[in-house]
């Protein structure tokens, strides 16, 4: 059996998501995939729940360094060293989602692979505070996650 687990970015999980990861590698022998949250019709008060880009980079950086996880639906530039991607089925979900890319994007050097902004976030935060556009495409661009197809411990 091979085990996929994802969580969304929310500032109430926020606290608990380096244990979480922590919990799905040491348990299943897995990657934690961390999504953005997107418009879900009422499900969730936008403006108290999720994380900014800005603020997802600023627990990369304090947090999420060296941790097993994986960033899903957010783009090349939240964090270029922390691979992307995680089950098929999951990314499949992920690119039905309403994104696009803000004017800050044009000329990106990740523009090509990169899956752009969930609507909701880019209508809601400032995109040249929030988004690094890579512009020489020598500097590294972000790592695909390891197959998505990550095995359990015992191989299963």
């Amino acid at each position: 059996v091979t085990i996929h687990v994802h969580a969304l970015a929310l500032k109430r999980s926020r606290p608990r998501l380096a244990a979480l990861a922590r919990m799905v590698s040491d348990r299943w022998g897995a990657t934690l995939a961390i999504a953005p949250l997107r418009d879900k019709d009422g499900l969730f008060d936008w403006d108290a729940e999720a994380m900014t880009l800005a603020q997802m980079r600023q627990w990369l950086v304090e947090e999420g360094r060296g941790l097993p996880i994986s960033l899903l639906g957010w783009p090349s530039c939240v964090d270029r060293a922390v691979p992307a991607g995680s089950a098929q089925v999951i990314e499949m979900y992920f690119r039905t989602q309403l994104r696009r890319f803000a004017q800050v994007c044009e000329g990106c050097a990740d523009r090509p692979t990169c899956l752009g902004v969930v609507q909701a976030l880019l209508e809601r935060m400032e995109p040249a505070e929030a988004l690094v556009p890579r512009h020489d495409a020598r500097q590294t661009s972000r790592p695909a996650a390891p197959a998505g197809q990550l095995k359990s411990k015992n191989g299963t």
